[in-house]
């Protein structure tokens, strides 16, 4: 079986001009990785997804096909534009996996011990 890894970054440079590069004042803020096996599409995302790397996040994931899986293993925090797309996301069909039980709270998931993410079950 073919596997495919991509990768995306995104990161936003200080102000300053070369000085300030040249000290590696420039944060990064969203990593974007996707494999593929077979009709499986996962994209791993690490950093803060904010509005900004949320552009990109949905640009890699227009062209998936089949099934689409979320790994938020090494995600720490998004802000509420990027909640409401990874909701959305989710509604979809999207599985999310390895979210901290902070991320999962947020978006309404709940994890199992194997990273695993499901939807959180409502109690009556």
């Amino acid at each position: 079986m073919a596997r495919q890894m991509l990768t995306w970054s995104w990161s936003r440079g200080q102000k300053g001009g070369c000085d300030e590069r040249a000290r590696g004042n420039s944060v990064r803020e969203v990593r974007i990785s996707v494999s593929s096996l077979g009709s499986l599409s996962v994209v791993k995302v690490d950093g803060a997804l904010t509005r900004d790397g949320l552009a990109e996040l949905e640009r890699v994931i227009a062209p998936c096909e089949g099934a689409l899986q979320l790994d938020f293993t090494e995600l720490r925090s998004l802000d509420e534009e990027a909640l409401a797309a990874i909701r959305a996301l989710r509604g979809n069909g999207a599985v999310i996996a390895g979210a901290s039980p902070y991320i999962a709270l947020l978006i309404g998931a709940t994890s199992s011990p194997r990273g695993e993410t499901r939807e959180k079950e409502k109690t009556q």
